[in-house]
């Protein structure tokens, strides 16, 4: 199951507080604003009631400018929020080996709130890969050597980031990998099923080991 499970009632509720988001987001600011900056106002976007949220926060900078910035937040839930921590410190530590949002379009993250399982990022502006390589044609195949120069970059970055995951977990990465194929290229799946059933027999057997 692709999707992660709500979060429970209180923490949908405490996200719902203007209190709250007040409280919570003036904590962050300065991961997010320059030094002297004081949040002015909170306005959550659309609907508050799944795992991703937006918010509309303006800033009043010490010249006296106000500035207006959309942040996105992911809520965890219960059995995802190791998860939320561990995103927290990779794109953290992107951040610090180059990979910010100029060029490769990694979110800067500007907050984890562990109480709330809260992961806060800015939001950056344009269509996702994703959209670009559903709708075909040239920008596809543009976007799929970047995101191949990314992946090589991000290799070579050697991080260690993250938490070990356990066979579960692969096996759950398995399943989003096949989602992907079913959606982008169905025709590959009868090549891609055997293995995919084989690589993760093999590790059953090696965890059992």
């Amino acid at each position: 199951m692709r999707r992660n499970p709500l979060p429970e009632a209180s923490v949908q509720r405490a996200l719902r507080s203007p209190a709250v988001l007040r409280r919570v987001l003036g904590r962050v600011l300065p991961h997010w604003a320059p030094r002297g900056a004081r949040l002015l106002t909170v306005q959550p976007l659309g609907s508050q009631s799944g795992g991703s949220r937006r918010y509309a926060c303006t800033r009043a900078l010490a010249s006296g400018e106000r500035r207006r910035i959309i942040l996105r937040g992911n809520v965890a839930s219960v059995d995802t929020a190791r998860e939320a921590s561990a995103a927290y410190a990779a794109l953290t530590a992107l951040e610090r080996v180059g990979f910010g949002p100029s060029h490769y379009q990694a979110p800067r993250a500007i907050g984890f709130v562990p109480r709330l399982r809260l992961l806060l990022y800015p939001e950056i502006p344009g269509t996702t890969a994703a959209a670009l390589l559903i709708r075909g044609g040239t920008r596809a195949v543009e976007v799929a050597r970047e995101a191949g120069r990314w992946l090589k970059s991000f290799h070579r970055t050697r991080l260690t980031v993250g938490r070990r995951r356990t066979l579960s977990d692969i096996e759950r990465a398995a399943g989003y990998f096949y989602d992907d194929i079913r959606w982008f290229a169905p025709a590959l799946l009868p090549a891609y099923v055997p293995l995919l059933a084989a690589a993760i027999q093999a590790l059953r057997v090696v965890w059992a080991a």
